[in-house]
């Protein structure tokens, strides 16, 4: 008896402080996204501001760069900096869920940051 104790006593252990990926978020574009300033000298071309809503993506992770390609491919920039990734709950995700009972999960990216173009 004590050895079947001991024995699911050590695998909840192993599971609950093994931990699981909430999201991956990756960028694998042309144009690089650094979360502060570049060392490089540049200047802002323009800010950007994205809000996409996600629904029925179970795997967590998602591309930044799918998310920015349409805001940023015509302004000509060389990188994006001072990149901030929020994911967040609004109304509209709230009811989603609520009408589809969760099975939508449904959530909200916003991405900002600041489009810039090197100086030479």
């Amino acid at each position: 008896m004590k050895k079947l104790f001991f024995f699911v006593l050590s695998i909840n252990v192993f599971f609950l402080s093994s931990g699981c990926t909430l999201y991956k978020i990756s960028g694998t574009g042309r144009l690089p996204i650094v979360l502060n300033q570049m060392p490089y000298k540049s200047q802002i071309v323009q800010s950007v501001e994205v809000e996409k809503q996600i629904t029925f993506d179970y795997t967590g992770s998602m591309d930044v760069n799918d998310i920015l390609k349409k805001e940023i491919g015509n302004m000509g920039g060389d990188a994006i900096v001072n990149t901030k990734i929020n994911i967040k709950g609004t109304v509209g995700d709230y009811f989603l869920n609520l009408f589809t009972l969760g099975l939508a999960y449904a959530h909200t990216v916003e991405i900002t940051g600041d489009v810039i173009k090197y100086v030479r």
